[in-house]
């Protein structure tokens, strides 16, 4: 991590993360291994022979709820980390910005998280009225298969790579532009204390201008923050697998 007080160029800047995709494989993969879990677990729970009426009660969602979180967390306050790095410096208390990250990191984890896991249960509500649940020896049956090719359908809806893949891109911008530009307003608050108030910082939107952007980035391509402030408040992402950037000028 770089030390308080590192001197700001004045220039116009664009940094994306160096190491992007192997933070977003890292996240993608850890997620990967949760959702290998939790198939693993509905498959138990379809097979267990103590059956009852609820195989899959509220403390199954809260518990993939609580470990998603604890996953999610130190990734992306390391990424915070990054973008205020990337900014190239500590407004005067190191401690209390890696304490911010820390909480912006668990705060952004738990939502997530809750949002994740509420979207499963209505998708799992959507499969299990599919399924002729339990056949005459009380095991769990769709059109004749057994209890894991079940486990195995509900994984193919629940936890797909490609969620996983979207969690990773989305949640790696998401917390390296938080970084940025909460970084960006700690120096521009540090100018208006010591009187520098003409000396702004001006923050732009930065997308890959290219045939695979978005209408929606190629719309906020080169606009300034006092554009898109109110409606994407910390920056990008502006939508799922969102990769674009922030530049400044200082």
């Amino acid at each position: 991590m770089k030390t308080t007080g590192q001197a700001l160029d004045n220039s116009t800047t664009y940094i994306d993360l160096p190491d992007r995709t192997d933070r977003e494989a890292g996240i993608a993969d850890a997620i990967a291994v949760l959702f290998g879990k939790w198939g693993a677990e509905i498959e138990r729970r379809l097979t267990y022979d103590d059956k009852t009426n609820d195989d899959f009660p509220l403390t199954f969602w809260q518990d993939m709820q609580i470990e998603l979180a604890a996953e999610l967390s130190p990734h992306l306050e390391s990424t915070y980390l990054a973008g205020v790095v990337a900014v190239g410096m500590f407004a005067t208390d190191e401690g209390r910005i890696q304490r911010e990250a820390k909480e912006w990191a668990k705060d952004r984890a738990d939502q997530l998280a809750s949002a994740f896991v509420n979207r499963s249960i209505e998708e799992w509500k959507r499969f299990e009225s599919q399924l002729s649940m339990v056949d005459q020896n009380g095991l769990v049956v769709v059109a004749g298969i057994g209890a894991a090719a079940v486990a195995g359908l509900a994984s193919s809806r629940l936890f797909t790579e490609s969620r996983a893949t979207s969690i990773a891109i989305t949640e790696t911008t998401a917390a390296f532009s938080r970084g940025e530009l909460d970084t960006l307003r700690r120096v521009q608050d540090n100018r208006r204390i010591i009187g520098e108030l003409d000396t702004a910082i001006a923050v732009t939107w930065y997308a890959k201008d290219d045939d695979r952007v978005c209408p929606t980035c190629s719309g906020l391509h080169g606009k300034p923050i006092e554009e898109w402030e109110v409606d994407f408040p910390d920056g990008p992402p502006a939508h799922v697998n969102c990769r674009c950037v922030l530049r400044w000028d200082l």
